[in-house]
């Protein structure tokens, strides 16, 4: 019996093999997999009978027995395995090519032109994730798989396999702690039955051989799964996210299914791939820091700004339906990190730039109310629980800026009335409103004097000049817009917004104005030389898409 069952193990798997190394080949929409062992199990399943009396009658020729499956059995699945592996690596495709434009790290940024052709200006478009979904898409109906698709599948090819064979070895084998007895299998009488279960028992040595069967027979597989993962994220590493999640959803399902042969091969490879996972996102920060300290002159979004949705996108494309997930979890927490340090980096940029002089503090807002702007518009439309919270801190900064900014460039042309006008408030802390007229500097002269440089005409001339001087900040074709539903910021180009605020801002000082000319000058007959409806006119005229 023993070398009769021993020649029918290998006999067995060797036909199950056939000429394709037993893996059933693609058919139409099918892909290629592992074909199932069904018909050999049912065929060896018929001597499950004589198993259970070599296993009491002589305990090393079923120690032998079971050796001699477990060797047949390994044989087996590392043919099949290897090849189905084999297979879905061939149809794993690169990472794009121009990592230029799929990384933080653009070393065009590094040596930005006055054209500004490292950091573009708002005014450049950028292709959106979900363009990008669908172009993976296209490729995939071609054969192409991603890393963590092919994987997927590798993994719906090998958790079946390893439950199936752990089910049947238990049955066929009897690995189990049922205790069935050839009395109990034949159906003897009780007095049979109660002699066979006093005999029952095995030695540790035998013990230890079929508890170990699950590593005897898939031995091989934690070797080979690491360097196909390892190959494979050697074409694309931010493909590692969905490997985690498959990985995480596979070890779910051995967890409940009870298969610590599983769960430990599975587990080895979470617990290496998540550090990898860790050292790519500290790989992103330093990318982000990098261009940080190599960009010379900073003009307009900022590269790592622009790719942060694509980056997203991609990250994104590989979480449908890991809520829940380990993964989910981590991949939120690097968004953190990737946002706190582009937030970071920019205003160190700004810096740079923004220490002094006027000149250089306008640089410094322009820059963050650019970027800010790009990053609400992309992150605002995104159905993502963590960018919410990225989108409020990015408006609160845009605001910020945006507030400053107006303030410095209403300056340069109103500085005259601006400062006028801020004396008086000055003097009414420790004045009475009725006497700022007596005061030599804010008599009527002075004021009259004053108002006279700011006719209707003069306000035009002004929104004019300013109107070039912003353009020239935003230099501006077809920028990323806002919607709508972008929380605090106006719908529309950064231009759009900031020529708002420029408008608000004016209309805002000219009813202070007119305030502090009713309370302190109310019987002098002194008015504005200029209107309301003279800034609205004039602010229309330069009016985005007016």
């Amino acid at each position: 019996m023993l070398d009769f069952l021993s020649i029918m193990f290998t006999a067995q798997a060797t036909m199950l093999l056939g000429d394709n190394s037993g893996i059933s080949l693609a058919t139409g929409r099918s892909r290629p997999s592992i074909t199932q062992h069904r018909k050999m199990e049912a065929y060896l399943g018929r001597y499950a009978g004589l198993i259970i009396y070599i296993k009491e009658m002589d305990e090393s020729a079923y120690a032998k027995l079971c050796a001699a499956y477990f060797s047949a059995a390994s044989e087996l699945h590392s043919v099949q395995m290897k090849k189905i592996l084999s297979i879905y690596a061939s149809f794993i495709r690169k990472a794009p090519e121009d990592t230029q434009e799929h990384s933080f790290n653009s070393a065009s940024t590094t040596n930005i032109s006055k054209t500004g052709s490292g950091m573009r200006r708002a005014g450049t478009i950028i292709r959106s994730p979900i363009e990008g979904r669908q172009r993976d898409k296209d490729k995939a109906s071609d054969g192409d798989l991603r890393v963590s698709e092919a994987f997927g599948i590798v993994l719906e090819q090998l958790a079946p396999a390893i439950y199936s064979e752990d089910e049947f070895i238990t049955d066929f084998l009897q690995i189990n702690n049922v205790a069935l007895t050839f009395a109990d299998y034949m159906g003897l009488d009780n007095y049979f039955r109660r002699q066979a279960v006093r005999a029952a028992g095995l030695s540790q040595a035998t013990l230890k051989l079929i508890r170990g069967a699950m590593e005897l027979i898939f031995g091989f597989l934690p070797a080979e799964l690491k360097a196909w993962l390892d190959d494979a994220l050697a074409k694309d590493i931010m493909e590692i996210i969905g490997v985690l999640a498959s990985l995480e959803r596979f070890l779910t399902d051995a967890e409940e299914r009870g298969n610590q042969f599983l769960l430990n091969l599975l587990g080895k490879q979470h617990s290496r791939l998540k550090g990898i996972f860790d050292r790519h996102i500290n790989e992103q920060i330093r990318d982000i820091e990098h261009t940080k300290l190599s960009s010379k002159k900073r003009q307009g979004v900022a590269h790592f700004v622009k790719y942060f949705p694509t980056y997203v996108g991609r990250v994104e494309n590989q979480l449908i339906g890991a809520d829940g997930l380990e993964i989910r979890t981590s991949v939120d927490a690097a968004y953190e990190k990737i946002v706190h340090t582009i937030f970071d980096s920019l205003k160190q940029m700004a810096k740079m730039d923004g220490e002094g002089e006027d000149k250089g503090q306008l640089n410094y807002h322009v820059i963050l109310i650019e970027n800010m702007h790009h990053f609400v518009a992309e992150t605002s439309q995104m159905e993502i629980g963590a960018m919410s919270g990225f989108s409020r801190n990015a408006e609160v900064i845009y605001d910020e800026n945006l507030n400053a900014y107006v303030k410095l460039v209403l300056r340069r042309p109103f500085s005259k009335i601006i400062d006028y006008f801020e004396g008086i408030d000055r003097l009414l802390k420790t004045t009475a409103p009725s006497e700022i007229a007596s005061n030599n500097l804010y008599n009527k002269s002075a004021l009259r004097k004053t108002l006279k440089e700011f006719t209707a005409k003069d306000i035009r001339k002004h929104v004019d000049a300013l109107s070039a001087r912003v353009a020239k900040h935003f230099a501006e074709a077809s920028g990323k817009a806002t919607t709508e539903g972008s929380g605090g910021i106006a719908p529309g180009t950064v231009m759009v917004g900031v020529w708002k605020s420029c408008e608000e801002e004016l209309l805002r000082i000219t009813e202070l104005f007119s305030k502090r000319l009713s309370q302190c000058y109310k019987d002098s007959g002194i008015s504005l030389e200029y209107t309301v409806a003279d800034i609205e006119a004039a602010f229309k005229r330069h009016r985005v898409g007016s």
